[in-house]
């Protein structure tokens, strides 16, 4: 069985080049619709606003990536794909590196969460063979889903 290692983001070019090939592979999106120009994401990657920002590395090779939000969410992106004790394991090892931060009444809940595309079945399947349940359902009211008649 392969180990699944979190690499720190730090960054460096071949970081910001090894994200960019990731974000270009993504099938699922939550925070934006089309891939942004190189020099764009460079500059988000310098200046990400996560709390800790990792690439998960399978063996030698990227799989994917993870981050902790400020607000306690964990960003899962390009690992639906992982087996399933390898993704057991990689959840297993974030929440020993990282604790959520204290609750905030309104704001932060007390534990942290995954935000998940509806497109995304992969990845709520194998959150969800772990035990986790969905908690919410959240709507954009930036994107309308245009009923044809």
């Amino acid at each position: 069985m392969s180990i699944v290692e979190l690499e720190k983001v730090v960054p460096d070019n071949t970081q910001m080049d090894a994200l960019y090939d990731l974000l270009k592979a993504r099938e699922h999106f939550i925070s934006h619709r089309s891939i942004p120009a190189y020099e764009k994401h460079c500059d988000f990657v310098k200046n990400h606003p996560y709390r800790e920002w990792y690439l998960v590395c399978v063996g030698k090779a990227y799989a994917g990536s993870i981050y902790i939000g400020f607000d306690n969410s964990i960003g899962i992106n390009n690992l639906e794909t992982l087996a399933d004790e390898l993704f057991e394991s990689l959840i297993h090892r974030v929440r020993e590196v990282m604790s959520p931060l204290p609750p905030v009444p309104s704001v932060r809940p007390a534990a942290f969460f995954v935000n998940v595309a509806p497109s995304n079945t992969g990845l709520m399947q194998k959150l969800q063979k772990l035990g986790y349940a969905p908690v919410q359902i959240t709507y954009s009211l930036d994107h309308k889903i245009i009923a044809s008649r």
